[in-house]
């Protein structure tokens, strides 16, 4: 009796070391399979955070290249607009050139002929001593218009000169103000970008938290 109530015993022990067993097995089995899902939900978090960060910094390079498109079109375009712009002051500078030109010319022509005229008369009048010291006056006159509208000349050939200083100083003035503001339009529109990439983030960065229903 007493050997068949030590068997009972033994077999209820191992019948309780089998079932502690079987559920420190299940106990594990539950754990790793938590674990194994927390690492996929952990890597699927992972993925997504770099593909948020390939899609940024994907517009980022997108965004750039078509800045840089734009300020090469705007560079093309104030290039032609300068080019236009001198072109029609050259053409102004020439036709200034012309018409002063010709002004001058009709002058000199006009002075030649009164000094034509004049030799004529001298040639004609020579025997007359008072018509002889009048024309040298005449002379005399004619030379000093020579030399006054020598200076006249001068003095309009040096206001051309100062006009075309002032007005290539104001071009380059205007051209310099055109790339700050370009500048400070580029930083400005590159900071906003970072920040707007940075708050991106740092939304992401809050909404992807681990849950147990959470999958891919």
């Amino acid at each position: 009796m007493r050997t068949i109530q030590m068997e009972e015993n033994s077999r209820k022990r191992a019948e309780l070391m089998e079932a502690k067993r079987q559920k420190r097995a299940q106990e594990l089995e539950k754990a790793r399979k938590q674990v194994e899902k927390r690492q996929a939900d952990n890597a699927c978090a992972l993925q997504k955070i770099e593909q948020d960060r390939k899609d940024a910094f994907d517009a980022k390079e997108r965004a750039t290249e078509k800045r840089r498109e734009r300020l090469n079109h705007e560079k093309h375009l104030e290039h032609l607009e300068q080019q236009r712009h001198a072109e029609k002051q050259e053409a102004k500078r020439l036709g200034f050139i012309e018409k002063a030109n010709k002004i001058e010319q009709d002058r000199k022509d006009r002075l030649i002929s009164q000094q034509i005229r004049m030799d004529n008369n001298l040639k004609q009048i020579r025997m007359e001593q008072m018509r002889q010291n009048e024309l040298k006056r005449e002379k005399m006159r004619l030379n000093e218009a020579v030399k006054h509208a020598t200076v006249e000349q001068q003095q309009r050939r040096d206001e051309y000169k100062r006009q075309q200083t002032l007005r290539k100083v104001e071009r380059d003035t205007e051209r310099a103000t055109r790339l700050l503001e370009m500048k400070a339009k580029v930083v400005q529109d590159r900071k906003a970008m970072q920040i707007a990439t940075k708050n991106k983030h740092d939304a992401t960065r809050k909404n992807v938290k681990w849950h147990p229903g959470m999958s891919c």
